[in-house]
């Protein structure tokens, strides 16, 4: 799953934790961009919803 790999890729990092607190911040800002201007926030709702 890509959000595992992305998750252990930022752990295994030469990062600072503030860094690595920054990046996955980042990370998520953009994901939650891409699910509103794609409409997938829809499917998130609903899968919520189950």
């Amino acid at each position: 799953m890509a959000v595992v790999n992305i998750q252990q890729a930022i752990k295994e990092s030469q990062l600072d934790e503030n860094k690595r607190r920054e990046l996955s911040t980042a990370i998520h800002a953009h994901f939650k961009e891409w699910l509103y201007a794609t409409g997938n926030i829809k499917q998130l709702y609903f899968l919520q919803a189950d």
